[in-house]
């Protein structure tokens, strides 16, 4: 285990460490955590610093106490996963750094739900999105653009809530959760000829998943994530 705290606060450093380890395997689901006093030998600090430290991991869900026995680290999901490496490096990308990873994860998942066999549920999935669609269509048709960013938000997030990929949806929501992303822009919602081929993008997207075949509506989705 590493004890090298020489940036940040001390609670911070040695909070860092352990999710190194945690997150390179090296203290693994169902080990046991060093005690707070063992823990303040190898790093060299206070209690009061250790226990801020697992105090932070505590809230993250990833470990679990056993009276009189000791902490032991828990099997954690990949959303605890994702949360515990944003709490470690923080969110410093810039704005446009997090729309493109909004962006690659729901076109990665648009494609994998056009593979055969992929959605567990594709009746519903179509439902839900045809939904939507209509909500969009309705919206647009009438020139009311104020629910079409949330509506907008919803086709994606569903389509990334049908992806058999966790961690898709865990990094997604967790984008969506920390308010780092609000919603779309209007971006090319702004006259009727755009509005029309707008909605007939969102209908060629359903028609890709329907038929198994993402070549379909790669363009169109493609256009919508974009613009």
């Amino acid at each position: 285990m590493k004890s090298s705290t020489t940036k940040k606060s001390i609670p911070d450093q040695v909070f860092e460490n352990l999710m190194e380890e945690i997150s390179s395997g090296v203290i693994k689901p169902g080990d046991k955590i060093p005690s707070e006093h063992e823990l303040c030998d190898i790093f060299g600090v206070s209690r009061p610093s250790i226990k801020m430290a697992l105090d932070r991991l505590n809230l993250l869900g990833v470990l679990e106490s056993r009276v009189g026995d000791g902490t032991y680290l828990k099997k954690f999901s990949a959303l605890n996963f994702v949360e515990l490496y944003s709490d470690l490096f923080g969110i410093t990308h810039t704005l446009e750094d997090l729309v493109e990873l909004r962006d690659t994860i729901i076109l990665k998942s648009f494609i994998n739900l056009c593979k055969p066999g992929e959605v567990d549920d594709k009746e519903k999935l179509i439902t839900n999105l045809s939904s939507i669609y209509n909500e969009i269509k309705f919206s647009l048709m009438n020139i009311d653009y104020t629910p079409y960013p949330d509506l907008k938000t919803r086709f994606f997030t569903e389509i990334c809530r049908c992806s058999t990929n966790e961690y898709f949806l865990s990094i997604y929501n967790l984008i969506l959760k920390k308010k780092l992303i609000h919603s779309y822009e209007l971006s090319n919602v702004n006259d009727v000829e755009s509005n029309n081929l707008i909605i007939e993008n969102y209908q060629l997207i359903i028609d890709a998943i329907v038929k198994e075949d993402y070549k379909i509506g790669i363009d169109s989705f493609i256009s919508l994530i974009i613009f």
